[in-house]
């Protein structure tokens, strides 16, 4: 539904978090979107290597995604099995193929790994 769709945007990686001046929110609409940009399209520079895109919407709903626009899936660290399992679920039943990862707090730095999870019905 292309109506749906707000836009794919490329992400901006960065050595530095964003910082919003919350006055922004009161400005006009190129404030507005500018502080839209900084919460949801800035990613630290480390990450640089996924190359990765994000898709908004802007409305509720089903929504159909092209056939082989997306390659995998990560889930945050602190998602739970259960919306794993529904989201793994839901992306079989529409007959997609994706790899699915959980990103992992490193143990001993400041740093996350992804850590690939084994498809449905594999063994262990």
């Amino acid at each position: 539904d292309k109506e749906s769709v707000l836009s794919a945007f490329e992400i901006e990686y960065v050595k530095d978090r964003p910082t919003i001046d919350l006055a922004i929110l009161y400005g006009g609409s190129d404030e507005k979107k500018n502080l839209a940009e900084k919460c949801l399209l800035k990613k630290a520079d480390a990450w640089r290597h996924e190359e990765e895109v994000r898709i908004l919407f802007h409305k509720d709903g089903n929504v159909q995604i092209p056939e082989g626009a997306l390659k995998s899936v990560t889930f945050g660290t602190y998602t739970s099995e259960k919306d794993v399992e529904w989201l793994r679920e839901l992306c079989g039943k529409s007959g997609l193929t994706l790899d699915f990862y959980k990103a992992a707090l490193d143990d001993r730095h400041y740093a996350l790994s992804r850590e690939k999870l084994q498809h449905t019905g594999d063994p262990g």
